[in-house]
Order: structure tokens, then sequence, then C-alpha cells
């Protein structure tokens, strides 16, 4: 599977510029690609991919993967017709990751909704308060953990 013509200078340009930090890279299609980076280098690609690249942030997506967290940064190229996501994890025995917000305003929002329901830590966020769950809940609720179930049967 490749790339269309359009989107695989794209690509190019982050592995010329990222290739010791890229774990793994794929091609699901000729418009969807996937690149593996360390939590470690998440502002440096995405702020490349944003600036540089002219990539524009769609949305910050996050699973529960059992002993952590992916974190996947969806940026897409409309002229090129691509959306390309940055991957990283986070394993739960330290949930954190540098927030992109202080760079990119517009992700403030889908970190906060992150925080709330994954209770991820986003450093260096400009205002890490709750967005979705109610205050009067406790600070460790969590429920779109795979073990948030576990901890409301315990209470």
């Amino acid at each position: 599977m490749s790339l269309s013509p359009k989107a695989q200078p794209i690509l190019e340009k982050l592995v010329e510029r990222f290739g010791e930090k890229i774990l793994w890279r794929q091609v699901r299609s000729e418009r969807r690609a996937y690149i593996a980076i360390p939590r470690e280098a998440v502002v440096e690609c995405a702020v490349y991919v944003f600036n540089e690249l002219g990539g524009r942030l769609s949305t910050i997506s996050a699973v529960d993967v059992g002993g952590g967290f992916e974190l996947l940064y969806h940026f897409t190229f409309d002229e090129a017709n691509l959306v390309l996501t940055l991957r990283c994890t986070a394993p739960k025995t330290d949930p954190a990751v540098d927030s992109i917000t202080p760079l990119m305003p517009g992700a403030e929002f889908i970190e906060r909704e992150i925080m709330d329901l994954f209770g991820l830590v986003f450093r260096n966020h400009p205002n890490p308060e709750r967005l979705i769950l109610a205050e009067s809940l406790p600070p460790d609720f969590h429920p779109l953990r795979k073990d948030w179930g576990e901890k409301v049967s315990r209470k």
C-alpha cells in the first residue's frame, strides 16, 4: 500500500526530519498514514507537522490499551487528501505527555476532555481544569479507563 503522489512527499519529509525518532510507520491506504513516536517527541513532531508541513490538527483521540494509553494526534492535509496520525503511548504508571496547547491553542479542549475521561496528564497545559465531568466527582474518576468498573464496584 502506498500514499497518493500528493501525500507521499509529506510522509517523506517527516521521515527525513524525524527518522531516528520514528518507532514505526504504517500506510493503511493512499490517504491514511500512521507514525509512532516516543511520547517525548510529541510536541516537536506535532509542531513540525503543523508549522512546516501545513497539517491541520483535526483531533486527538485516546485509547486505554490495558497497561497504558495510546494517544493519536490526527492531522489533515486537505490539498493532499491525507490524514496523518502521530501515535504515542504513555504507561499507566506514568500517564503523562507534554501538552501541545501552548503551541496549538486549538488542542486545549481536546486535551482537557482526555484528562477528564482517561486521567492522562498533559504537562504544561495552560488550564488543566475539568471540562466535562462535574467538579463534585472524585479526582480519580475517569470513566473511559478499562479499570473504571473495578473502582466503582470497590466503593
